[in-house]
């Protein structure tokens, strides 16, 4: 994608051939006060990897899910779905793949235009209105979901199990000290809240 593509480029004309594990800048010495040298190093190699880690990452998984006419959103909103038996409301559905309102309703919008969404109401309340896959939408996520398997099976290949273990250690490690730093609830503890609609 091009808009990887300059992404990348500005990564690395803004962090250098060497990024920012080179010669760390007078100015990030004096203002970088998180202990000694060696620990400065890491703190800049890791924002270096993380940025282009993100950006590869991303890139890769838009790849995996154009073949399957899919958007990152909208991958995330059909599993989102999926993982409720009785069906999402677009408040939850905005609220779990992290989506204001309107774009949610867009996103919705369009699933249901190719086929893989349906909105009902509620039995057990009328008021309320329910997102569910259709019989082609679990066919076309559990597709996706193939494919992004298969690809993460390659890339872990490059890794005896050793290292994997590890790696997926340190994975944990870092999503927990992230959410706790954004102080968010872990997956699952959010409560729904019902959708009314008038009429």
């Amino acid at each position: 994608m091009a808009s990887d593509g300059c992404m990348l480029s500005w990564v690395n004309e803004t962090f250098g051939s060497k990024g920012l594990t080179g010669e760390i800048p007078e100015w990030m010495r004096e203002d970088l006060e998180v202990g000694d040298d060696a620990l400065r190093r890491d703190v800049l190699e890791v924002a270096d990897l993380l940025v282009v880690l993100g950006w590869l990452e991303r890139r890769m998984f838009s790849h995996q899910l154009a073949e399957h006419d899919l958007t990152i959103p909208q991958f995330l909103t059909l599993l989102t779905i999926l993982h409720s038996e009785e069906g999402c409301t677009m408040g939850v559905l905005a609220e779990r793949t992290h989506q204001c309102s309107a774009t949610m309703t867009g996103i919705v919008d369009r699933l249901i235009k190719m086929d893989l969404v349906e909105r009902s109401r509620a039995e057990t309340d009328r008021r309320m209105v329910l997102v569910h896959l259709t019989e082609k939408g679990e066919l076309i996520l559990q597709e996706a979901l193939r494919s992004r398997l298969e690809g993460l099976k390659k890339f872990l290949l490059e890794f005896d199990e050793k290292s994997r273990r590890q790696f997926i250690q340190a994975l944990r490690i870092s999503i927990s000290l992230i959410q706790t730093e954004l102080g968010e609830q872990a997956p699952g503890q959010s409560v729904e809240e019902p959708e009314v609609t008038s009429g």
